[in-house]
C-alpha cells in the first residue's frame, strides 16, 4: 500500500537493516509517518520481536552474521522495493560501504554520506577536526604509530596510555598500557583485530585519563548549512566498556558556574567539530572530562547513539523522524530547532545475565514477562523479548531498554528503582538488583562518579 502519511512525500519503503529494541523502535516512527517499515531477518531470529513489529520483514541469511553482510542487505531492499535504508545505530551506522553500496543502488542512505563515515570514523582525522575547532584533544602520538620504539618513548612520556584502532567505532577494543612489556603486545593485537574487522590495521597511542567522565552531545546537521546540538547525556556507568545506564542531562555539566560553562562550551564545541567533519544527519561528539573538570575531544560516533531515548524524552524530539526528514534533503523540523530540553531521563539495558557468576550472559527460553504499565512522557520500555523467545549464548542478552522521565533527576530515578522492581522475564535471571545497588548508592545519588565507578561496586 503506498504510504498515504507525513512520510509519504519522502519515503514509501524503509528497510531496517538492524534487529532487536532498535529495529522495532524505528520501526514505530516510520510506521506512524505512514511508511511502510520492513525488517530483515535471519533463520537463527526468524520470530523476534522485531520482525512483527515491521509490517513485514525479508530474510537476508542463516545466521546473525547476515546482518553484516552488505550485500544480502542490498538484495533485501532491492526484494522489497525500499527507497530508504536506516541502518539503526553501531558498526551498520558507521559503514561507509553499506552507505556507498545503498546510494549507489539509487536507494537513499538515513545517515551521513560514506565520505562523511571515512572522514569521523577515522579517529586521528577526527582528533584534526576538533582542534580546528579549537577544541582541546587528550595528548598522543601524532599519527599512526609505525615504530614500537618511538611507542617507547611515548609510553615514557605520557604515563599510562590506551593503544586505540585508528578507525573508529565496528566494536574493536583499545587497551590500557601501563608498562613497556606490555606495550608491544597490545599495539600486535589492536592492529590484528582492526585488521580483520575493518581492513585497517593503523593504530595509535593516547594518554590514559584516570577515571573520566564520559559526556555525549547530541548533534543534527542538515543538508543546509544548519547544525545543532540539542541535548547532553552522561555515559559514565560503564562495565567492561559496556554502558549499563545513560542519564540527560549530564550531571558532570550542571550545579556549579564553572560545570555550566563547560557545557556551554562542548555544545558549541560539539557543531562546530561537526561542521568542520562536513558531517550532515546525526552525530554524537564525544568527550571526556578529567578529575579537575577540563574537557577533551573524544571521537565522533555517526547515527543513533544507544542512548539517544533520554535525549528524546527531555527534549521532546523523535530523533528517527528528524533523521529520515535530514535524508530526504529537507532541513531539520523548525519544531526540533525550537525545542528546548527539560525535566531529567534516565536509561538502563536490562540484561540476562548471572549475577553471581560476575555477570556472564543468562541463556534460556522465556516463559513469563511481566513489564509495568508504561506512561506515556514519563517511561518507556523497548522490549526485546517476549514469551517463547530462546537466548543462546552467543545472543545480544539485553531483554529490554528501560527509560523514566520526571521534572528532577531524583524523581527520575526513583521512578525507575520501582520500574526494575517490577520488572520479570522468568525463568531468567537479570541485573536488575545489580542496577537497582547502582541507584542506591550514594555517590550515584549525589551525581558523583565516573568510569571507574562499577568497578568499584563490584569489588568485595
Amino acid at each position: 500500500m503506498p504510504a498515504s502519511g507525513k512520510l509519504a512525500s519522502m519515503f514509501q519503503k524503509v528497510l531496517i537493516v538492524n534487529r532487536g529494541e532498535v529495529a522495532s523502535r524505528i520501526a514505530r516512527t516510520v510506521k506512524r509517518l505512514g511508511a511502510e517499515a520492513i525488517g530483515v531477518f535471519s533463520d537463527a531470529d526468524s520470530d523476534a520481536m522485531h520482525c512483527q513489529d515491521c509490517d513485514h520483514a525479508v530474510r537476508v541469511g542463516e545466521t546473525t552474521a547476515a546482518y553484516g553482510d552488505v550485500k544480502a542487505l542490498l538484495e533485501a531492499a532491492d526484494s522489497c522495493g525500499a527507497d530508504a535504508i536506516h541502518p539503526g545505530y553501531g558498526s551498520l551506522a558507521e559503514n561507509a560501504e553499506l552507505a556507498r553500496a545503498t546510494l549507489a543502488a539509487g536507494i537513499t542512505f538515513v545517515g551521513p554520506n560514506p565520505d562523511a563515515l571515512l572522514r569521523v570514523t577515522d579517529r586521528l582525522e577526527a582528533r584534526h577536526f576538533a582542534l580546528n575547532a579549537g577544541m582541546r584533544v587528550i595528548e598522543g602520538s601524532p599519527g599512526a604509530v609505525t615504530d614500537v620504539s618511538e611507542a617507547v618513548n611515548l609510553l615514557y612520556e605520557l604515563g599510562a596510555v590506551l593503544v586505540k584502532p585508528v578507525r573508529g567505532g565496528l566494536g574493536i577494543e583499545s587497551e590500557l598500557v601501563e608498562t613497556e612489556e606490555e606495550l608491544a603486545t597490545a599495539l600486535r593485537r589492536v592492529s590484528q583485530s582492526a585488521l580483520s574487522t575493518c581492513g585497517d590495521g593503523r593504530v595509535y597511542m593516547e594518554r590514559a585519563i584516570a577515571r573520566p567522565r564520559q559526556i555525549e552531545i547530541q548533534v543534527l546537521a542538515d543538508e543546509h548549512g544548519e547544525v545543532l546540538a540539542i541535548g547532553d547525556r552522561e555515559c559514565s556507568i560503564q562495565r567492561d566498556r559496556t554502558r549499563l545506564l545513560d542519564e540527560s542531562p549530564a550531571p558532570a555539566l550542571y550545579g556549579t558556574e564553572r560545570s555550566e560553562r563547560t557545557r556551554d562550551a562542548l555544545w558549541d564545541a560539539a557543531t562546530n567539530i561537526v561542521r568542520e567533519a562536513a558531517c550532515t544527519n546525526s552525530v554524537n561528539v564525544e568527550f571526556l572530562l578529567d578529575e579537575h573538570g577540563d574537557a577533551y575531544f573524544l571521537e565522533l560516533r555517526p547515527g543513533l547513539s544507544v542512548a539517544h531515548g533520554v535525549t528524546e524524552i527531555c527534549s521532546n524530539i523523535d530523533l528517527v523522524e528528524a533523521q529520515l526528514v535530514i535524508a530526504s534533503g529537507e532541513p531539520i523540523p523548525a519544531d526540533v530547532q525550537r525545542a528546548i530540553p527539560s525535566g531529567h531521563a534516565i536509561e538502563v539495558r536490562l540484561r540476562a545475565e548471572q549475577a553471581n557468576r560476575n555477570g556472564p550472559p543468562a541463556t534460556g527460553t522465556v516463559t513469563e514477562v511481566r513489564w509495568p504499565n508504561a506512561s506515556p512522557g514519563r517511561m518507556r520500555i523497548e522490549p526485546c523479548v517476549q514469551v517463547g523467545t530462546e537466548l543462546a549464548s552467543d545472543d545480544d542478552n539485553v531483554l529490554a531498554k528501560l527509560i523514566t522521565y520526571a521534572p528532577t533527576r531524583y524523581a527520575a530515578l526513583l521512578m525507575l528503582d520501582r520500574v526494575l522492581a517490577e520488572c520479570s522475564v522468568a525463568p531468567l535471571p537479570t541485573n536488575a538488583v545489580f542496577l537497582r545497588r547502582i541507584l542506591g548508592h550514594e555517590s550515584f545519588r549525589a551525581g558523583q562518579y565516573d568510569l571507574g565507578f562499577v568497578d568499584q561496586l563490584r569489588r568485595p
